[in-house]
């Protein structure tokens, strides 16, 4: 989108913001990846047109509605060589036919991967959850209650080292 408020209506640097992220990442030795193209539009509506970056950069006046397809074999390579996938949100825009290919990829490496080599596929937030149940069925992943366990283990866990 291209809001940058936070929930208070307080406009936010989200340059510094990624920039921050990117840091601790990086402290704690984690690697982020992050979309090498996008599948863009002027308006946030479907289309048979839509423009496809060559690069990381979203041309003035557009938007980012979905990951692009170098960005898919990036996802989808990654997700073959991990024991554990959490995912939380959507790629894109996946109400709308025109960019949702980047999830329906996820989704469907993600239960690939769960039902060939036993992949944890941990799935959660409302849109990704019901995209999920809607596009993919598989009965060995595991549908909401696993934020719930999530949370409730890193909880305890900071209670007994607290």
């Amino acid at each position: 989108g291209q809001s940058f408020l936070d929930k208070y209506g307080e406009m936010k640097d989200i340059d510094e913001l990624a920039r921050n992220l990117l840091e601790k990442a990086k402290a704690c030795n984690v690697e982020v990846l992050l979309p090498l193209d996008h599948i863009c539009n002027v308006v946030c509506e479907a289309t048979n047109t839509p423009f496809v970056t060559e690069n990381e950069n979203v041309p003035a006046g557009y938007m980012a509605l979905d990951i692009g397809p170098r960005t898919i074999q990036l996802f989808q390579n990654c997700i073959a060589n991990i024991c554990t996938a959490v995912w939380n949100g959507p790629m894109g825009v996946a109400e709308i036919s025109t960019y949702a290919t980047g999830s329906f990829s996820i989704a469907k490496a993600m239960g690939d991967g769960t039902q060939e080599r036993g992949l944890l596929s941990i799935i959660g937030g409302g849109a990704s959850a019901v995209f999920v149940v809607m596009r993919i069925e598989c009965p060995t992943c595991h549908l909401g209650a696993e934020l719930r366990w999530i949370f409730w283990r890193e909880r305890c866990y900071l209670e007994s080292t607290h």
